[in-house]
């Protein structure tokens, strides 16, 4: 099989992977939203450990619970559970099926999986996961590097050597712009826009993104450079911005400009207009960071590090021309990362 080949192979199993993760969410979402509660007991099978139905009463020492399901959800099915047997309850968080649609796409589902489907996706991510395994295993990158990285796992590193020719991008710059990391001629985040052409590849977007999450779930490797980058931000939290709404939109003045107090948020667009219309000049304003915009800059910046890297480590490899990997710092030094091996 050539290098070609797997990389097209690699980019349909990921694709698949993606599908079933993303179905399995929705289902999990949907069969979450049947507005019923769960009672979790201490002891049991692992199948009997659950109770699913209506809390209809509640004493000091007991739930009674409805268990009947599907269309016959108003025949009385009830068991009596010991609240001494129960280790946790969870009520259900709509009223009825149709408010969990309205927000069905805004519930986060924190750790809790569907009965139905998600066994049975788990088990098709799973086994997608060994083959793209036994995949990697013929790419030197993932042998030589890419494998010992704190967060890198298979379904990141196929996504990349499937979405990424190192023979084009004969710069990190390059490669960040394919990957959506770039910024346009304005300065602005590479955003989508209704008849214009994107220049970059959405799924790797995804998938850089998704592995810069795991990375910062852990410790050490490339975590301590984003908690490095995170430090350096919230030292130059203030800073000047150009005297544009849009540019204002989600950041804290640290100026007091007519009636808005220093420390007020500018919620959007139509907020920093009307501040600029206080301002009553066109001069650069002195604004502060959120705390989640320093987050999201430091993981950005995390990342792009992380492509540099493998821009590096894949045409060394390959042995194609290479440069060194350089930061600028805020006062406009250069300084050199050493790529990080785990």
């Amino acid at each position: 099989m050539t290098q070609e080949s797997k990389q097209v192979k690699c980019a349909a199993l990921v694709d698949s992977y993606y599908t079933i993760q993303e179905t399995r969410k929705r289902l999990d979402l949907r069969e979450q939203a049947l507005c019923r509660d769960e009672i979790i007991l201490a002891t049991g099978d692992e199948e009997d450990r659950k109770v699913i139905g209506h809390i209809v009463d509640e004493t000091e020492t007991a739930y009674t619970i409805n268990t009947a399901t599907g269309e016959k959800t108003d025949v009385k099915k009830e068991r009596e559970v010991p609240k001494a047997d129960i280790r946790k309850v969870i009520r259900a968080k709509f009223k009825t099926v149709e408010e969990a649609q309205e927000a069905l796409y805004r519930w986060p589902t924190g750790k809790r999986i569907a009965d139905v489907s998600s066994p049975v996706f788990l088990r098709m991510e799973e086994d997608i996961k060994k083959e793209l395994a036994g995949v990697l295993e013929e790419w030197p990158v993932w042998t030589g590097w890419l494998k010992e990285v704190k967060g890198v796992g298979p379904i990141s590193a196929c996504g990349m050597w499937a979405h990424i020719d190192i023979r084009i991008a004969d710069s990190p710059s390059k490669l960040w712009h394919y990957a959506g990391h770039h910024v346009d001629e304005e300065g602005r985040l590479p955003h989508l826009e209704k008849g214009v052409k994107r220049s970059w590849n959405r799924r790797l977007q995804t998938i850089v993104w998704n592995c810069g999450e795991s990375i910062v779930r852990t410790h050490g490797g490339y975590r301590e450079l984003y908690d490095q980058f995170k430090q350096d931000e919230l030292s130059h939290a203030k800073t000047t911005v150009k005297p544009e709404a849009e540019e204002l939109a989600g950041m804290i003045l640290a100026e007091e400009i007519g009636k808005y107090k220093t420390g007020s948020r500018i919620k959007d667009k139509a907020h920093g207009a009307r501040i600029l219309k206080e301002l009553g000049e066109l001069r650069p304003i002195l604004c502060e960071r959120t705390p989640g915009h320093i987050d999201r800059r430091a993981r950005r910046r995390m990342r792009k590090v992380l492509l540099a890297h493998l821009w590096l480590q894949w045409r060394r490899m390959e042995g194609l021309p290479v440069r060194p990997v350089y930061i600028v710092a805020k006062d406009g030094q250069h300084a050199e990362i050493p790529v990080i091996m785990k």
